[in-house]
């Protein structure tokens, strides 16, 4: 346990979010220890502050958007900072620019997160100047010009740690990538045996499908950005390859969802033949992990032998299972356990590829797209002013959110004046830090910051009791601040227990009475709480009921470009490839959303969860529509298909406008013009009677061939099987969706 726990600090030590915590402290503490050597210099604290308003918003990417972000929030910083500190003199006037400001900076949240950062670091330089002490008017402006100065010493650290490490983004991104593919794996296994919690494992399954899809996005945008891509080295290539190969591998486990009811009742009374099939999977999963130890930490590269031994063992688990139950009785759960074999075997190959490409042997396949191509697997941020315009109403969230912070930091503010306590701004500082767009994760980060601040509050109690050293202080002071921006994303409870402790041991180095720093600390942590907390449920609260219609649109959209896309990959592989693969980015995408937009309204207040169960019920859906479609994508593209029959776009012609009526049910849209295809029980008819006609040859060549028949034959038959299971199963699940859309729509 205790080795564990070493390990997972080692590994915290190495990561890229501890490597941005240390130059963000190194471009804060270095100005601020000029002032120590020279106290006179005081807008040596301007440059830090500076500094520490743009490195909230570094966050990763390429080079070019790591500039432009830098530049852009030290020049609202400025501007920010400017108005505050011209206007403070006049209280009304300060009230109505404090309202105006955070309005328009919480507004950038439009722009995705890069751009909702950027808003941040603005909200961030507020909060500051409001905590700065009155300035003479020439005074003001060399404060901002050095903080200007400090944004530029933030980039100039920034650019030279990048230089000094320019793959540790990518490297983070494809580590947690490789574990998190390991987990999901994993996760799999455990639905397969009838006696599983199923329902609970889903729900696993989506929270790593969303964060697995947003660690695809952002090593795409790492590494296809159109510059890199051109002049691309053997790294960055070695990098893409490991990319594509683990997107490949998610869709070889998404595929291997299977129909468990039909699973369950073939095998309810033969478990034991399932267990190898489950043991395949944990293995590859813990086998995805030591790969991401490899690639990490340089760890020795892991035996393909238990892998290949597990995978035998899921083989001779059917040959068994053959022995007491012989054709041709069993023929349907002897294909689908081929079938699954198959799949497992597909990412037996996966998992090969990705060992050959970490120990940089040559490997079977290579970049076959061009530049151009590569932009369509990267989703494009649009800046334009529009993007503001189109959000000035109280349909948005955003614009809701901007309400809502205005109101709430004003408020706060004023609050923290009349009552006239002591350093008011760490009000507003709480406020902005923890109010978010919807409520529930605006209560969960409330109640985290509740809990590390008063941790943080111990804790500082105790070392004060023990020391009043101040070198000591300074030192905690540099560590705490480095674990508290290294933690903000991963664990927002820990970090506010680091930053309370930062604050308390900087102003101790001020206040001789470090008690009070800490009494006031926690008290106005607990007014900011109250007071973002409160405005988030009573102020134009943005209920995510309202959005889970728009997201379970934008999922079935995206199944019915993957679907269609598997047609035309069917018809032909070759020229059809990245259409296929840009659509099956694209519906990934949509379902992680719809993923995290059911896991929003879980967090809600339950009298404003109506029909959560019915909404469930759609993400589920979609979900194992995605998995049906993957399946059959995945054995196009694994194995030698028969030409695409009359049948199959009937089905996939049935299929589609199922999904478009759900589409404009779920819109309010008159669907009268959607017709279903008249012709689908004859197609489905003609299906079933090709895999019967392909069984009655394969059991005369058994028959005849002391138990081997041809492989063409049993190659032909998989293939009939499953499409036909798979295309009925797709009927099934569509029609499903549009009655539900339907059922939504009238409730809404």
């Amino acid at each position: 346990m205790v080795k564990e726990q070493l390990q997972a600090f080692k590994l915290f030590l190495k990561s890229a979010n501890f490597y941005r915590s240390i130059i963000l402290t190194i471009a804060v503490v270095i100005p601020l220890s000029v002032l120590y050597i020279q106290p006179s210099f005081i807008f040596s604290v301007s440059i830090s502050i500076g500094a520490f308003i743009v490195g909230i918003s570094d966050i990763p990417g390429n080079l070019k958007h790591k500039l432009l972000s830098i530049i852009s929030a030290s020049v609202l910083g400025m501007f920010t900072t400017l108005f505050i500190l011209l206007v403070k003199p006049n209280f009304q006037l300060l009230i109505a620019t404090i309202a105006i400001l955070s309005f328009g900076l919480s507004l950038l949240a439009v722009y995705g997160f890069r751009g909702s950062l950027i808003g941040f670091s603005g909200l961030i330089a507020l909060v500051m100047a409001l905590g700065l002490s009155s300035f003479q008017s020439d005074e003001i402006y060399f404060h901002v010009l050095f903080m200007g100065l400090g944004g530029l010493w933030y980039l100039l650290v920034s650019i030279l740690f990048y230089k000094i490490s320019p793959k540790k983004d990518e490297d983070q991104f494809l580590y947690d990538t490789l574990n998190l593919t390991g987990d999901y794996l994993k996760t799999r296994s455990k639905l397969l045996l009838a006696d599983s919690n199923r329902q609970e494992h889903r729900n696993t399954l989506l929270v790593l499908e969303s964060q697995l899809n947003e660690k695809h996005e952002a090593l795409r945008e790492l590494l296809l950005n159109n510059r890199k891509f051109k002049s691309r080295t053997k790294i960055d290539e070695k990098r893409l390859l490991l990319l594509m190969a683990l997107v490949d591998s998610l869709e070889l486990a998404i595929a291997n969802g299977l129909d468990y009811d039909a699973f369950d009742s073939l095998f309810k009374d033969h478990q034991q033949v399932l267990i190898p099939f489950k043991n395949v999977n944990l293995v590859f999963g813990d086998y995805l992990h030591k790969l991401a130890d490899v690639h990490f930490n340089g760890a020795k590269l892991p035996s393909k032998s238990s892998l290949i031994k597990v995978l035998s063992e899921a083989q001779e688990s059917i040959q068994e299972y053959l022995k007491t139950h012989p054709l041709p009785d069993s023929r349907n759960a002897a294909l689908l356990l081929t079938n699954l074999y198959d799949y497992q075997s597909a990412q037996l190959e996966e998992l090969r590829t990705l060992r050959r490409i970490l120990s940089d042997e040559k490997v079977a396949f290579k970049l076959e797209f061009t530049s151009k191509e590569s932009q369509q697997f990267i989703t494009q941020q649009e800046y334009s002013i529009k993007r503001i315009t189109n959000n000035l109403t109280l349909k948005s969230p955003i614009f809701r959110h901007a309400l809502r912070l205005s109101i709430a930091l004003s408020l706060s503010y004023l609050f923290g004046h009349f009552i006239e306590i002591v350093n008011n701004y760490w009000i507003a500082l709480t406020v902005i830090v923890i109010m978010r767009p919807n409520y529930g994760l605006t209560k969960s980060r409330s109640i985290h910051r509740i809990w590390g601040t008063l941790a943080g509050a111990l804790v500082a109690v105790g070392i004060i009791l023990i020391t009043q050293n101040i070198y000591i202080y300074i030192g905690l002071a540099i560590i705490s601040m480095m674990f508290a921006f290294a933690l903000i994303q991963q664990n927002f409870r820990s970090s506010a227990a680091f930053i309370t402790l930062t604050v308390v041991f900087v102003f101790a180095l001020i206040e001789p009475n470090a008690f009070l720093i800490i009494q006031y600390r926690v008290i106005d942590t607990l007014i900011g709480v109250a007071f973002a907390f409160g405005c988030s449920y009573l102020l134009w609260p943005h209920w995510e009921v309202k959005n889970m219609n728009l997201l379970i649109t934008e999922a079935i959209k995206g199944n019915i470009k993957y679907l269609n896309s598997t047609l035309l990959i069917y018809e032909d592989f070759k020229v059809h490839q990245t259409a296929f693969k840009v659509s099956r980015k694209d519906s990934f995408v949509a379902m992680s959303n719809l993923s995290s937009g059911i896991q929003r309204l879980a967090q809600d207040p339950k009298s404003k969860q109506q029909d959560f169960e019915l909404f469930y019920e759609m993400v589920t859906l979609n979900q194992t529509t995605q998995s049906a479609i993957a399946s059959l994508g995945q054995f196009i593209q694994n194995h030698k298909t028969s030409e695409v029959s009359k049948s199959f776009h009937i089905f996939i012609d049935f299929i589609t406008h199922q999904l478009q009526e759900a589409v404009s049910a779920l819109n309010h849209e008159n669907n009268s013009e959607l017709k279903t295809n008249s012709g689908l029980k004859l197609a489905e008819q003609e299906l079933l009677e090709d895999y019967k006609t392909l069984v009655e040859i394969r059991n005369k060549e058994l028959s005849h061939s002391d138990g081997k028949g041809k492989s063409s034959t049993l190659s032909k038959l998989q293939e009939a099987h499953l499409i036909y299971n798979q295309l009925v199963w797709l009927k099934n699940l569509s029609t499903s969706i549009n009655h539900k859309s339907k059922s939504l729509s009238s409730s809404s």
